[in-house]
């Protein structure tokens, strides 16, 4: 079953809306092994208006991706979460699903070099 939200996307690389990326460690399960490393430190530096669009392009186990959610999610902040690995997704959807069925996360499966295609697929439900 794929996790909601979910979208496909391969293909060359083109110009999308600004959005800031952060990097996660990936892994293909969650809590088990996946221990997000300077969770705190990467939230605390990388969101600066929480109502803002944000991008983890190796959601993995999704650690990183909850600690952000949590900060802006209740300010209308959205989160794109995307992995290439179908069971790092998986895994992860489970953790962040109340996120995901509040429209707060977003879950693609593309690689890093395919994101930008995916995003601008994306965008119109991207903005406010």
């Amino acid at each position: 079953m794929r996790p909601p939200c979910w979208l496909s996307v391969s293909g060359a690389h083109r110009a999308g809306p600004p959005v800031r990326l952060c990097a996660s460690v990936a892994s293909s399960h969650w809590e088990e092994y996946h221990v997000p490393v300077l969770r705190d430190e990467t939230v605390r530096w990388l969101v600066s208006e929480p109502s803002g669009v944000y991008a983890d392009c190796t959601l993995g186990g999704g650690g990183h991706s909850e600690a952000i959610l949590r900060l802006i999610g209740p300010s209308g902040g959205r989160l794109v979460c995307a992995d290439r690995d179908v069971e790092a997704l998986r895994q992860a959807g489970r953790r962040l699903r109340p996120f995901v069925e509040s429209g707060s996360a977003t879950l693609l499966q593309t690689n890093f070099g395919s994101f930008p295609r995916a995003l601008e697929r994306l965008a119109p439900s991207l903005r406010g």
